[in-house]
């Protein structure tokens, strides 16, 4: 009897000790696990949205407007050697006869052959944190490969899920695609959430697609203003919902843009806005309208690698508008909505 006594005493210390062990096993695998989810949503973030620094208060937004009317009075001069980044901007891939704004299926696929072979195809986002970092607005070091392009794609054509998707995952390209919700030829919801799934920058382009540097004809500045919070912040918050991932970059429809539209995107979180004109970008581009190049039915593949080495002569034709009267009137009216955020 005092045998198995002190044959208990002794084996109770050892078990507890076992089960110390194992609890403290299981803990650290658990804790490796969710470090290693932490890290590789970390990492999803990093690649697919240029760094998330959140909305900018409205004295932050308004330097951004005092900075554009400065470039418009007086452009910077081009700096000798300078990195000129090509955004090629497509909006449909098919053989439709009369849109200007298409490109056939065989001189798309030729491109992204020449592009995957001769160039360096790089992310929206990484284009965004290097012109911020040159600018001195990100401590983030970022440095660009030899040949840097970057592939946009706007509006919602459904030829963009059936035509131009499998050519970009063929030849492993990232690209962004900037989304109007109500296009009158949209990709259901259910391949654009596998487009999203997929890897594929999505980012906004309005909710309708309408001119943003004044009112509608008959539209009071009351109305107009309730709409481009819509077009703004709705599109946002409807696109993170379906991407579920950070919406922080804003194409600006028909490449339309104003003070108001400015101040109301960067409020709202939009890091970087596009313009849909000629130009290249460069560390000295406006972050409310950086640069980009259309291309169309009538380019060759001459032409296609001229704009890519950056020798053509590209240059910006939309202008922004000033249409706020004063700083406060300013503030009020871009106040973000709650419905959107």
């Amino acid at each position: 009897m005092n045998r198995l006594t002190l044959g208990a005493a002794l084996a109770l210390p050892l078990l507890l000790v076992v089960c110390l062990l194992v609890a403290i096993r299981r803990d650290s695998a658990e804790t490796r696990s969710q470090d290693q989810v932490q890290s590789q949503q970390g990492a999803q973030k990093e690649t697919f949205a240029a760094r998330a620094i959140g909305p900018l208060t409205f004295e932050q937004a308004w330097v951004r407007v005092v900075q554009e009317k400065a470039r418009q009075s007086a452009p910077p001069p081009p700096q000798k050697d300078e990195i000129r980044i090509p955004v090629l901007c497509y909006h449909r891939i098919d053989n439709v006869r009369g849109d200007f704004y298409h490109t056939t299926r065989e001189m798309f696929e030729w491109q992204m052959k020449w592009l995957a072979e001769n160039a360096d195809v790089i992310s929206s986002a990484l284009l965004v944190d290097w012109v911020r970092y040159r600018q001195g607005l990100s401590d983030k070091a970022v440095t660009l490969p030899s040949r840097p392009v970057v592939i946009h794609f706007d509006d919602n054509y459904r030829s963009v899920h059936e035509v131009a998707w499998p050519i970009l995952k063929r030849y492993k390209l990232p690209w962004t695609f900037f989304v109007y919700r109500h296009h009158h030829q949209p990709i259901s919801e259910q391949n654009l959430r596998a487009i999203a799934a997929s890897g594929v920058d999505i980012q906004a382009h309005s909710m309708t697609h309408p001119w943003f540097h004044k009112p509608a004809r008959g539209q009071s500045m009351q109305d107009y203003i309730r709409e481009m919070h819509w077009q703004v912040g709705g599109c946002k918050k409807y696109l993170e919902g379906i991407s579920g991932r950070p919406v922080n970059q804003f194409a600006w429809p028909f490449g339309t843009y104003s003070d108001l539209s400015i101040v109301l995107a960067a409020r709202y979180g939009f890091v970087a806005m596009y313009a849909a004109d000629g130009g290249y970008v460069t560390a000295g581009s406006s972050l409310s309208s950086l640069e980009r190049v259309l291309v169309t039915k009538g380019w060759t593949q001459e032409y296609f690698k001229n704009v890519v080495s950056g020798k053509a002569r590209l240059e910006k034709v939309f202008k922004p508008a000033w249409i706020l009267p004063d700083r406060e009137q300013a503030r009020k009216a871009t106040e973000p909505r709650k419905d959107y955020l």
